[in-house]
């Protein structure tokens, strides 16, 4: 390994240490790694999720203001219809996608989006149908040449967006 490696390797370390030591152990236990939102609500809800793995994070859901096109803005979340934000975002790892739901049905999946601290993104791919979706991460850390995956869902169940991470 050259000098520059291990410097990062040291730095990086250093930093994931003091991450682990500052951050507030507020987090749920790892089978509670969902959250369920009304789709007729217009609130944001945000859990912080541990992960068998020891990997903490935030799981959270936010409706998105898409006005038309040169009018007014308006939010109207209304029958089931709105666009939410699916998000995971950890120190290291973050992911993202849109999803759009009409009569509590999604209509669209768009802006997958992933990106990583000292992690580098091998895949991001983004699956959906009438009633789910599901972003698919692969990524692999190039230093301890670890690597792994993790899997964003968002399931319609009756009038809630239900949301969890897993990985594999």
């Amino acid at each position: 390994m050259t000098v520059q490696r291990i410097r990062f390797a040291t730095l990086f370390m250093a930093m994931v240490s003091a991450l682990i030591i500052f951050t507030p152990k507020t987090a749920l236990a790892s089978n509670d790694n969902t959250i369920a939102v009304d789709i007729n609500s217009k609130n944001a809800q945000e859990i912080t999720v541990s992960l068998p793995d020891g990997t903490e994070g935030t799981l959270g859901l936010a409706p998105v203001n898409n006005p038309p096109t040169l009018t007014r803005a308006s939010y109207d979340l209304g029958n089931g219809s709105g666009t939410w934000k699916v998000y995971w975002y950890t120190a290291v790892l973050n992911t993202s996608y849109m999803v759009q739901i009409k009569n509590y049905n999604i209509v669209r999946c768009y802006d997958n989006y992933s990106s990583g601290i000292g992690v580098l993104i091998d895949s991001c791919t983004l699956n959906w149908g009438s009633k789910w979706s599901t972003q698919t991460t692969r990524h692999h850390e190039p230093i301890l040449q670890t690597s792994d995956t993790r899997f964003l869902k968002g399931n319609i169940s009756g009038s809630q967006l239900v949301t969890s991470v897993h990985y594999g």
